[in-house]
């Protein structure tokens, strides 16, 4: 390792956690011990039953059903990428139910069940996932979404419904975590969370390589939603971590906040 600048003492070190954790995350021709086991996870059939259930099961009548998604119509990809901008610039406007249904299924929605020999079903969703296990779960802060009260939710993607976590707007204390003041001004947040176990306990430390990574794809796929849809974003990576989580009422180590997305009309 060459090590890194220690900004604090002004001279370089080779005892960054992140070059640490890089090394010790890597993947060899060794490796046996961990090629066994995730043979092992592939085709034990407990294994199997146990990581294709959604993390928790809500009462549908507790769930805020979203409606039927309302699609922009549709355009070249490469259209969309050419247009995709970061943008503080919002509007105070609310969004629809139905653009935030979108939103929702395009980022990580489920797009087909498969089912296997022994009865297990999996569903697939709209972003990429290592093993499948979905180790990232899509919280919204809801402000001002039309037929939506504010508060925090957590989308269900397999009831295609949101999971009321608290009452009220978050958006101010999302300020005071992120410094930014685009915050305060958005209709809905999504805040990408990972559930490190989900992956870790088939992966060892290469799993929290992969809960980032799929927090990327979820975040690419949004953000091409909201292109689409001719709404305006914002993600950001820089905020207080401690703030975030325990707003979620997260532990911020098993479960973390991980990346947070603004989204507004566009002004």
């Amino acid at each position: 390792m060459t090590g890194h600048f220690d900004r604090h003492r002004g001279r370089r070190c080779d005892d960054s956690p992140a070059e640490l954790y890089h090394v010790n995350s890597k993947l060899t021709r060794s490796d046996q011990g961990l090629s066994a086991w995730i043979g092992a996870v592939n085709e034990t059939p407990l294994f199997q039953h146990t990581i294709t259930r959604p993390r928790s099961r809500p009462d549908p009548a507790d769930l805020v059903a979203l409606p039927p998604p309302v699609a922009p119509p549709a355009e070249l990809l490469h259209e969309l990428l050419a247009r995709r901008r970061s943008t503080p610039a919002f509007a105070d406007e609310p969004i629809s139910m139905g653009e935030l249904s979108y939103l929702l299924e395009v980022a990580d929605g489920v797009t087909h069940v498969r089912v296997g020999a022994d009865g297990a079903r999996w569903s697939l969703r709209s972003a990429p996932s290592g093993g499948g296990l979905y180790p990232v779960d899509i919280y919204c802060a809801a402000s001002r979404v039309d037929g939506l009260d504010p508060g925090l939710y957590r989308y269900e993607p397999l009831s295609s419904g949101l999971a009321p976590i608290a009452e009220g707007d978050a958006l101010p204390l999302l300020r005071g975590a992120t410094y930014l003041e685009a915050t305060a001004d958005a209709a809905v947040a999504f805040l990408l969370v990972g559930v490190l176990g989900r992956s870790s306990f088939k992966y060892g430390e290469r799993g929290y390589r992969f809960v980032l990574l799929e927090a990327g794809h979820i975040a690419q796929n949004l953000l091409l939603a909201v292109e689409a849809s001719a709404l305006a974003a914002l993600p950001v990576g820089g905020f207080v971590d401690d703030d975030l989580n325990g707003l979620l009422r997260l532990d911020g180590v098993q479960e973390a906040v991980l990346y947070l997305v603004l989204v507004a009309a566009r002004a």
